[in-house]
């Protein structure tokens, strides 16, 4: 419980600094207790410091994103799972084994299918390795989208994540276009299946703007 609401404290301490303002829309589509995978698309960096601001989890990621400063210190207590892109496909057999130990825990596991992030207005198709874990376990998957916009309510881009585009140049587009809204919608379970391939595409088409 400690460690969950110092996470929780921290992401929001974050957004907060960035300019960030969270609203939550369908929470009750959301489980109160554990044991389940959590998916969104993917936007930016700051996306999993707005997801654990709501629920704190463990997340699937990069090793990349563990030598960030500051940041991966965070996505590190907060019990991420990194995966090694260098070995991507022995790395991810790992990953999933890992994920499975922890589901039968009663675990909350996060994940972006995508695999990378974007500009927050297009979405990449869905890549279905992580959600085996789900079918191993038959969990269910709760699908969130996340929409970022600008003080007038249209949707922004400042916070997207993408091409060659360096940390700190997504962390001060952010804070130029400050102050931000995130919307986190919570959509409805996507029910234990017998393929991770009919699993991973049930979310992409309720998440797919």
């Amino acid at each position: 419980r400690f460690q969950k609401n110092y996470i929780r404290f921290w992401s929001r301490r974050v957004i907060r600094v960035f300019g960030l303002t969270v609203v939550l829309k369908n929470p009750n589509n959301h489980p109160a207790q554990g044991g389940y995978c959590l998916v969104a698309n993917h936007v930016s960096w700051i996306d999993i410091q707005v997801i654990h601001s709501v629920v704190p989890c463990r997340f699937v990621t990069t090793t990349e994103i563990e030598g960030w400063p500051i940041i991966g210190r965070m996505v590190r207590a907060s019990g991420a799972l990194f995966i090694d892109l260098a070995r991507i496909r022995s790395s991810t057999q790992q990953i999933t084994r890992d994920m499975t130990s922890l589901l039968k825990r009663n675990e909350v596991i996060g994940f972006f299918p995508e695999a990378t992030s974007t500009d927050g207005v297009s979405m990449l198709p869905f890549k279905a390795n992580l959600f085996q874990a789900a079918v191993d376990t038959q969990t269910s998957v709760y699908p969130m989208t996340l929409v970022y916009k600008d003080r007038h309510g249209q949707r922004s881009v400042a916070p997207g994540f993408h091409g060659d585009m360096t940390l700190f140049e997504c962390m001060a587009n952010i804070l130029r276009a400050a102050p931000l809204t995130v919307e986190v919608a919570f959509l409805p379970a996507v029910m234990p299946q017998a393929h991770r391939r009919g699993m991973s595409q049930a979310c992409e088409s309720a998440i797919r703007p």
